[in-house]
């Protein structure tokens, strides 16, 4: 099924309402989404994803449309923090450039407010990550360094990085349903 980026705006706009909503995961995989669909969910005035831990965007087209890693050193530049609940992002598969994926990067070790309770990014299977080379491994490093050391997955073992992001997800499944990490409740 194919949401499109209209939906998911509707849908942020009825989780900004609802923040207390109780939503854990969000998975998106494969709707064909832009960058103006991630954007409406990580950048609302009222925080939409307030009680989400995981959000997965894997298999979408979140490169093209809106420059979401501008929008969100833009948001973080002026004071906001921006999706503090979420733990684990997953935007694989979406065919993101480098350039794409260094300014992401760029902005998580630059601005401490972008994502400040992130543990996992996933960026496995992506164009950009392919030929990763010394800065982008520098600034990969520098990243467990942060007040929540962030791990970044972006090298599979010989797949498309659907592996990484399967493994993530039974984990975090695993940590929701013991209540290890804090993070228990139900989705």
């Amino acid at each position: 099924m194919d949401l499109g980026d209209e939906a998911i705006a509707h849908l942020a706009s009825a989780l900004a309402s609802n923040p207390s909503s109780g939503l854990k995961i969000l998975d998106l995989t494969g709707n064909q989404l832009t960058g103006d669909a991630l954007a409406s969910l990580l950048l609302t005035e009222t925080n939409t994803l307030a009680t989400c831990k995981r959000l997965v965007m894997f298999d979408n087209r979140v490169g093209t449309g809106a420059h979401v890693p501008t929008l969100l050193q833009e948001a973080a530049s002026s004071g906001r923090d921006v999706c503090a609940g979420l733990e684990d992002l997953d935007i694989g598969g979406n065919k993101l450039e480098k350039e794409w994926v260094l300014q992401l990067l760029k902005a998580l070790q630059d601005t401490p407010s972008l994502f400040p309770s992130l543990r996992t990014l996933g960026l496995g299977g992506n164009e950009g990550m392919q030929e990763a080379n010394e800065e982008v491994e520098a600034i990969v490093e520098s990243l467990q360094d942060r007040a929540t050391p962030l791990d970044v997955v972006y090298k599979a073992m010989g797949d498309d990085g659907k592996a990484g992001a399967n493994a993530r997800a039974n984990q975090l499944a695993a940590d929701i349903a013991g209540g290890a990490g804090g993070s228990g409740g139900s989705t």
